[in-house]
């Protein structure tokens, strides 16, 4: 079994848990992180064995997102650097988007920026009720640039035009209402119903499920998806060097407002 630094792998049977396992940044994502997460997908993907994966978080958190130490150092990078940094997060996202197997994304505590970007690209997503959610980019000068394509395939424009533009939280009960997830059960429920779910699901053909994934997923992206990801990868990229992440980032991290703040009564 393939070991890694910033996840845990378990294979149980024919099923695959994929643990984010940062802990102590609420599973920040990181470079290392991105590309365990695309060899890992990548790794599970041509297994004969597995027929489910499971996608997790270690600790409080399912996801808080892009690690803001690792995005404040794209100042000191070249452009060369920080769009590496942007392509590894596009592929990790079509590596878990693209898998052939039923993808199912559990969360709990804290979904923010790009952790709501990961749980979009998986076939579904089953939210304890204490989750909460937040698209913050705008926050801190940064555009949602390359989970974008994912999350127009998830919801509605205009609620998530509503979410980006005021960077709001939401519970687990709003989130299920628009759509970001598709089951919501107490803690103390999620995992049997979890089972039950994983046990529908391996009855099943292996074979017909690929192939509607394939087929759905070739009809639904009608663009050019190395066009889209390249438009993303530039989009972020610029973002990341840009005067307004550096502000924006700085305030978050010196707990203060960043200097476009304006509070009307």
């Amino acid at each position: 079994m393939k070991e890694f630094n910033t996840l845990e792998l378990e294979i149980d049977s024919s099923v695959a848990t994929v643990w984010l396992n940062r802990p102590e940044v609420h599973n920040a994502f990181n470079r290392e992180m991105l590309n365990e997460l695309t060899q890992c997908f990548k790794f599970l993907n041509k297994s004969e064995e597995i027929r489910v994966i499971l996608l997790r978080g270690r600790g409080k958190s399912f996801s808080s997102g892009a690690d803001l130490k690792w995005m404040f150092d794209s100042e000191n990078k070249s452009y060369k650097k920080n769009k590496a940094d942007s392509i590894a997060m596009a592929k990790c996202l079509k590596s878990i988007y693209s898998c052939t197997k039923p993808t199912i994304a559990i969360v709990h505590g804290a979904v923010i920026g790009g952790g709501i970007g990961i749980l979009c690209t998986c076939d579904f997503t089953i939210a304890e009720t204490n989750t909460f959610f937040s698209l913050s980019e705008f926050r801190v000068g940064l555009v949602p640039s390359t989970i974008m394509p994912y999350l127009l395939k998830k919801m509605n424009q205009h609620k998530l035009k509503m979410l980006m533009f005021s960077g709001k939280k939401l519970t687990s009960t709003e989130a299920h209402r628009i759509g970001l997830i598709e089951e919501l059960y107490d803690t103390n429920a999620i995992e049997m119903k979890l089972k039950l779910f994983i046990n529908d699901i391996l009855k099943s053909s292996p074979d017909a499920i690929n192939e509607s994934k394939a087929l759905m997923n070739f009809l639904y992206n009608k663009s050019d998806s190395e066009k889209i990801m390249n438009k993303t990868v530039k989009s972020i990229t610029k973002m990341k060097m840009s005067k307004s992440s550096i502000e924006g980032i700085s305030a978050y991290m010196e707990k203060r407002l960043p200097n476009w703040t304006v509070q009307i009564l």
